[in-house]
């Protein structure tokens, strides 16, 4: 079985195109990690918002956007379009949903028809905690 499931986000890779073809614009970066930092299991974190631009004169058409590696079950992901408009945008949202204790990885890769720069991978990270670790020794009632 594999490690995979079907998902989508995206980070902004500055264009380099020319406008006549259909561009990759997300929005953070390619290879910036999503860290969630500590987050209680059984809950949902924060979500993280990617915004991908199409500035290009053409679809832009996504053929990949999915998570893989061990922990692919305790994130989120939702928004991942099918393709853009030229000139057109959307925003993909990202969350960590732990389902036990510790910490947490998988990655995120996204590959579409950009001729110049269309593929994106990110790491995420969440610590996922007991709600019992968020009181020091010193708490009291």
């Amino acid at each position: 079985m594999s490690n995979r499931i079907l998902v989508s986000r995206m980070n902004a890779i500055p264009s380099v195109g020319d406008g006549t073809s259909s561009e990759f614009e997300p929005d953070p970066v390619d290879g910036t990690a999503q860290d969630f930092g500590d987050v209680e299991i059984l809950t949902t974190s924060a979500a993280k918002v990617i915004a991908i631009n199409n500035p290009g004169s053409e679809n832009l058409i996504f053929t990949t956007c999915e998570l893989s590696g061990t922990d692919i079950g305790d994130f989120s992901l939702s928004g991942c379009p099918a393709s853009i408009l030229p000139g057109g945008s959307a925003q993909l949202s990202l969350s960590c949903q732990p389902l036990s204790a510790g910490s947490k990885s998988a990655s995120l890769d996204i590959v579409t028809n950009d001729p110049g720069a269309g593929t994106a991978s990110y790491a995420l990270l969440c610590n996922a905690i007991h709600p019992e670790d968020i009181f020091s020794d010193d708490f009291e009632l």
